[in-house]
């Protein structure tokens, strides 16, 4: 398992196999989704002033925000997984 352990987690890193979820994402969606991945150490702001800062109708943003926090949040923890066994 260890001999190909290391040419597996790359191939899924290159691939982008936990990141299903953005193949079909529209441009509200991808503005959604980089604020939400961009701001994964810092305090997430209120949606209805997310809403304003991205230019996207807060309904709008509220349709997808569920959706898109939580492909954000499975891809941060798959993402730590490779972290913490790398140091």
């Amino acid at each position: 398992v260890l001999k190909w352990y290391d040419s597996c987690k790359e191939e899924l890193k290159e691939k982008n196999f936990y990141n299903k979820g953005t193949e079909k994402f529209n441009s509200n969606e991808w503005k959604i989704y980089n604020y939400l991945k961009t701001k994964k150490d810092d305090k997430i702001i209120k949606r209805t002033n997310l809403a304003k800062e991205l230019g996207i109708n807060y309904r709008t943003l509220i349709k997808y925000y569920d959706k898109i926090k939580e492909i954000v949040d499975q891809e941060l923890a798959f993402e730590s997984i490779f972290e913490e066994e790398d140091n």
